[in-house]
């Protein structure tokens, strides 16, 4: 794979079709791009797609439809959130983000308090109610859906955690050593 140039010869030379190139910012992929049937593609491929569509009801940004029997995922609607992956019985998706390098979202001092970023949350990593701060579990997966309905724009923000777990909670940083050394 560190060699791999992307001039495409592989995708072409394969009779099968079951090689293509994405692209690096794809950070979660389907792994076979056998098209068989359940039991067909099982025998011939330890990752292959089953089409069970998991990854399909998993998704909420609706960035994934199963195509000849084979999970398709849209890159300009991904998040990278991996949801899919881990809903996939079959690993036929995978996720190339090492866990301590996964984006993380914070709730910043200028929080408005609006609770829209809770209620949008596909992973409900958001707790609080309007009476207190609202905190980021450690369920986030990164998505971004909190950030695009932030009222208050500069009341939350997502970035890639350098602390394993970073929360801020009542103005304190909760965390782990820093561990992530590459920047995606």
């Amino acid at each position: 794979m560190d060699r791999c140039t992307a001039c495409g010869k592989c995708v072409e030379a394969c009779p099968r079709n079951l090689f293509k190139i994405v692209s690096l910012s794809q950070k979660v992929f389907v792994r076979c791009a056998n098209t068989q049937k359940g039991a067909l593609i099982a025998k011939k491929c330890a990752v292959g797609c089953i089409a069970c569509r998991k990854c399909v009801k998993t998704c909420p940004f609706e960035a994934i439809q199963v195509v000849d029997n084979l999970a398709v995922i849209d890159p300009d609607k991904c998040t990278n959130c991996a949801l899919c992956a881990k809903a996939c019985p079959k690993k036929s998706i995978e996720d190339t983000v090492p866990p301590e390098c996964r984006k993380v979202a914070y709730i910043q001092d200028t929080c408005t308090g609006t609770g829209k970023c809770q209620e949008k949350c596909p992973v409900k990593a958001i707790d609080g109610s309007d009476d207190e701060r609202r905190v980021v579990n450690p369920n986030c997966v990164g998505c971004e859906a909190c950030a695009k309905v932030c009222q208050s724009m500069l009341g939350l923000t997502v970035s890639i955690s350098l602390n394993i777990v970073k929360i801020m909670q009542d103005r304190h940083w909760i965390g782990g050593k820093n561990t992530c050394l590459r920047i995606f």
